[in-house]
């Protein structure tokens, strides 16, 4: 997911995503050359620690930068989230669990 600044959002953000991912599913934060220190506020927890950090020397803007994030990903399944959101927690779960149930 992309980030530039907006680190009045940033905490609750990160804390609802950490309650709405599983563990073991993959998370790309990229940080789009913020002037502001936004990979710092990640809460210590397990599911954001492993999550792949990267951070753009020159701002790629909003589609450069998940461009990015979606080069680096391995999973069968993406979802784009944006930093102003606020999850539920398990949400990302409820999300798979019913493109599963669609497929085919």
């Amino acid at each position: 997911m992309p980030i530039f600044n907006g680190s009045r959002y940033l905490r609750q953000f990160f804390e609802s995503l950490a309650s709405a991912v599983p563990e073991g599913y993959e998370i790309i934060l990229v940080d789009d050359a913020s002037t502001e220190p936004v990979l710092e506020l990640l809460p210590d927890c397990r599911v954001l620690n492993d999550a792949t950090r990267l951070r753009n020397d020159v701002n790629l803007g909003y589609s450069g930068a998940v461009n990015r994030a979606f080069e680096c990903s391995t999973g069968e399944i993406s979802i784009q989230l944006n930093t102003d959101l606020i999850l539920h927690p398990n949400c990302v779960t409820v999300l798979v669990e019913k493109k599963g149930s669609t497929s085919g």
